[in-house]
């Protein structure tokens, strides 16, 4: 989606979208120098922002994809992350 149909969807401002995506208020991506928007993000944001855990909520969805995603190219698979989770947790780590 684009800035534009994010504020066609939300009824906001197009400014208001821009703004809000540039403050990682509102989740999105940019493509060159335009943002864009997962549909399932916005709608998942509208959700949590009804519940009052939005921002937060979509900010760790986003940190979350972004260490899979780097996991993957790292060659990393999921036993080896949770093998990985698993000595971090016995030695203590589970406090951080």
């Amino acid at each position: 989606m684009t800035v534009g149909d994010v504020a066609e969807y939300l009824s906001l401002d197009p400014q208001t979208v821009s703004r809000k995506a540039q403050t990682g208020e509102l989740p999105g991506f940019k493509v060159g120098n335009r943002w864009r928007f997962d549909r399932d993000d916005i709608d998942r944001w509208i959700v949590g922002q009804k519940n009052n855990t939005g921002e937060l909520s979509v900010r760790v969805d986003r940190i979350w994809e972004k260490i899979r995603s780097k996991a993957e190219r790292s060659g990393l698979t999921r036993e080896s992350v949770s093998d990985l989770l698993s000595v971090i947790r016995s030695e203590g780590g589970s406090t951080w």
